[in-house]
């Protein structure tokens, strides 16, 4: 199945049997669809529903300022260590920072956030050091049905880690290097490789 949107008008299409299903027209512009595991079911969000979205390891809560400024209407709740480091940021960005270690926090405690249709995991799979199983287990509960767990992960072997190994091998046995592309942090001054696949869309 293919879901085709334009503005408020949403068709459907059977790529098997190359006919169009259905065809559907809401309030609102939709703003974003995705397919069910099985291709059963298919979530469609418009710009006047709310998606209610956590996001781990918030600070320093760029993330949560962009958000707000694309989306004012999003429910957010954001996780931190140590979040009293930023005491405004809560008020200011209207967010729900809560101090909790997605690790080793209670299994309770983790399930008492409640539920959410998109869970937020960049940058973070890479520092887990305790019980990773555990962990993506207890994020996976936390999704509501057919939610979405956005997680992306640095690229180890990116361009700047061949370039060292590469200096010590001759050229002649240099590994090829895979397309990818760099992105400057201007706020640590460095610069991040990552390959084309770097962010995995996991669905449970």
């Amino acid at each position: 199945m293919l879901a085709a949107e334009n503005g408020r008008h949403l068709t459907l299409f059977d790529l098997a049997a190359l006919e169009e299903r259905d065809d559907f027209t809401f309030k609102s512009p939709v703003v974003f669809t995705q397919f069910s595991s099985d291709g059963n079911r298919l979530l469609v969000l418009t710009r006047d529903q709310t998606v209610y979205t956590l996001n781990v390891g918030g600070a320093p809560f760029l993330f949560e300022y962009l958000i707000r400024k694309s989306q004012p209407e999003l429910k957010l709740v954001s996780l931190d260590l140590a979040p009293h480091r930023f005491p405004l940021v809560s008020k200011i960005l209207r967010t729900d920072i809560i101090q909790l270690d997605i690790e080793q926090g209670n299994a309770l405690e983790v399930a008492d956030l409640g539920k959410f249709q998109c869970i937020v995991f960049c940058e973070i799979f890479e520092h887990l050091r305790i019980d990773l199983l555990r962990t993506v287990a207890l994020l996976g509960n936390l999704l509501d049905q057919d939610g979405i767990l956005y997680l992306t992960t640095p690229n180890g072997i990116g361009l700047s880690a061949w370039g060292r190994a590469c200096r010590l091998v001759p050229r002649r046995n240099w590994p090829d290097i895979p397309k990818c592309t760099t992105s400057t942090s201007p706020s640590s001054r460095c610069i991040r490789t990552y390959l084309p696949f770097r962010s995995t869309l996991v669905t449970f």
